[in-house]
């Protein structure tokens, strides 16, 4: 994980020294474009076979242009790379960390039944003891030693009363009946803290499930999918777009619910997106929900995971019903499919 993140940083600074260096390129080019912009690039082809000759004339404005194409091109093809590949690897690292943990609860679980097994055998025995004695008067367990008087006083006696409380063949029983009963004391202390371990576990994995942003953030699953994360073509303009979250169809007012439990930060209406939310949640969690057509919550409300917040509309720049739904960890955007995809 820190390999990971330490990559995430190095790759934000070349991002920045980049950014800082094509923005010097550009405004070189702007000043170029603004001197020579009646100028002209003759271009002359030459075919010898036909004895031919074709003049063509670009404009350095035009060049220019070319180049700012096909330098942002390049660079937002090998911006969603490293994106894409980021977001690959943390996925990667949060799938290793369930099948180590899952195999972890396994093995606790094995550990569990083992107790559960000894515990049972061990009150089974307690319960034959305490039945034996209970049917028997101190009487009878004196005779059954083979005594026919009846068993002397305290102050007449010279030997240990319990010295002759069996025969020689419960004596033993009894002794083996002790070494099992120590036994299982010792594994039931020795499997004491594996069993806190495994209720420390499902504590954790239980806040996770509520506490980290997942699962589909409309009611009943419903909608589906219509923009993912990542470079697209602005539906409004022709060009090319970053969106920082996805897009879900689904018809007028259907429920949006929390992705998971937390505080409402921000309840508004926001130039583009229209009626927004934006839940703060743990970890550094924060989800955004957009174009909303009501909205159910006020700030400062603390919400649960699956509680409605707000109701699908088509407020803000939209081209129909849909929920804009953002993840971001800080301040930074992230992918939210992995985390609606699944739950924990």
């Amino acid at each position: 994980m820190k390999t990971i993140t330490r990559l995430q940083q190095i790759f934000k600074q070349l991002t920045s020294y980049l950014y800082h260096a094509i923005k010097r390129v550009l405004i070189k080019i702007v000043h170029f474009i603004a001197r020579e912009r009646k100028q002209k690039l003759y271009v002359l082809i030459s075919n010898q076979t036909q004895k031919a000759t074709r003049n063509f004339a670009l404009g350095y404005s035009f060049i220019a242009l070319m180049v700012i194409f096909i330098t942002t091109s390049v660079l937002g093809s090998i911006y969603y790379h490293q994106t894409q590949h980021t977001q690959k690897n943390l996925i990667e690292t949060a799938r290793s960390d369930q099948e180590r943990y899952s195999q972890k609860l396994s093995a606790l679980s094995e550990k569990a039944t083992e107790f559960n097994t000894h515990q049972e055998t061990y009150q089974n025995q307690i319960n034959d003891i305490l039945a034996f004695l209970g049917n028997h008067t101190p009487n009878q367990l004196w005779k059954s030693a083979d005594h026919t008087s009846t068993p002397p006083t305290l102050a007449h006696q010279t030997t240990n009363p319990l010295d002759n409380l069996f025969p020689d063949h419960n004596i033993e029983t009894a002794q083996n009946i002790l070494k099992e009963l120590q036994a299982n004391q010792i594994i039931a202390q020795a499997s004491y803290p594996h069993l806190t371990n495994l209720k420390n576990y499902l504590a954790l994995k239980q806040n996770l499930s509520t506490a980290i942003p997942n699962g589909w953030p409309i009611e009943r699953n419903k909608g589906y999918k219509t923009s993912g994360f990542g470079p697209r073509f602005s539906p409004f303009e022709e060009k090319m777009e970053f969106h920082q979250g996805v897009d879900i169809a689904a018809g007028l007012n259907s429920l949006v619910i929390a992705a998971a439990d937390g505080y409402v930060e921000a309840n508004q209406v926001r130039s583009g997106f229209g009626k927004i939310v934006i839940l703060r949640h743990a970890y550094g969690y924060k989800t955004l929900y957009a174009h909303n057509n009501s909205i159910l919550v006020t700030p400062g409300t603390y919400v649960k995971r699956g509680q409605p917040i707000a109701k699908v509309g088509n407020t803000g720049r939209s081209t129909g019903n849909h929920l804009h739904f953002e993840i971001r960890i800080g301040n930074e955007p992230v992918d939210p499919w992995p985390y609606m995809a699944k739950s924990f």
